[in-house]
């Protein structure tokens, strides 16, 4: 039979054919079924079977320990209030050795609070170092991600990133990568060892730039090259033959 828990204004409604609801000192807790959050009553989509979103928590002989929203519109909010530059809401995401509870793998989602990081938003693991606090996971060396909203930017290994995409490292592209506007390098590596090309395209089509055993080859009929304020002055290879004007 169904029992209902007063507390506050959070009504616990238990059931025998969906696991045990009890209260322990300061937590709530709920064995062997899920936390439902729902208004059947509203309208546009609100009244729809939750349950036909997820796995029942007894699914398998594992189970599942879940909270589920279901309603025309569903919300979580994280919400935290205090001067402090780096350390606000988190999210946690955990696995503990079956064998030993002590020892498990963390991954914390961290916003700043209400400070110089409030509109950070960090990515922090360490695989090592166990700590029941979250913000232990939120500093340099854990931190892999981080989303910097206040100035659109994104940072992989840099937790201040200072342009659109700022990569703390090497970066690795598989296929091509397109550049719009301009590029500013100081070295090119082919780390698969064969021919590098640099396409350069604009209007008139595509000139490759090829860099191969100590040389660089131009694989177009005709280049010009001219200093750039002095567009009169020019050489220009056509066919293997060098013009100067």
């Amino acid at each position: 039979p169904a029992s209902t828990t007063r507390l506050n204004a959070l009504d616990v409604v238990g059931s025998s054919n969906f696991g045990q609801t009890t209260v322990n000192g300061n937590d709530l807790k709920v064995d062997n079924g899920r936390v439902l959050i729902t208004n059947s009553a509203a309208t546009g989509g609100g009244d729809f079977n939750p349950a036909l979103l997820a796995y029942t928590a007894t699914e398998s002989a594992y189970g599942r320990a879940q909270v589920l929203l279901a309603s025309g519109y569903s919300d979580i909010t994280i919400g935290s209030s205090q001067a402090n530059d780096n350390h606000g809401s988190t999210l946690t995401f955990a696995t503990v050795n079956p064998a030993n509870e002590a020892d498990y793998r963390k991954f914390v989602i961290g916003q700043g609070n209400w400070g110089a990081r409030s509109g950070f938003l960090d990515f922090g693991y360490d695989g090592g170092s166990e700590s029941q606090n979250p913000h232990s996971y939120i500093n340099s060396s854990d931190v892999s991600f981080t989303v910097d909203g206040t100035n659109n930017r994104v940072g992989l290994n840099s937790m201040s990133p200072t342009h659109t995409l700022d990569v703390n490292g090497d970066a690795h592209i598989s296929t091509n990568l397109t550049v719009v506007d301009s590029i500013s390098t100081t070295k090119f590596h082919d780390t698969n060892n064969t021919d590098s090309w640099l396409d350069i395209r604009d209007s008139s089509g595509n000139y490759h730039l090829k860099a191969h055993e100590g040389g660089m080859y131009f694989d177009a009929p005709v280049f010009y090259f001219r200093e750039f304020s002095n567009a009169g002055q020019k050489i220009t290879i056509d066919a293997g033959t060098a013009t100067a004007t």
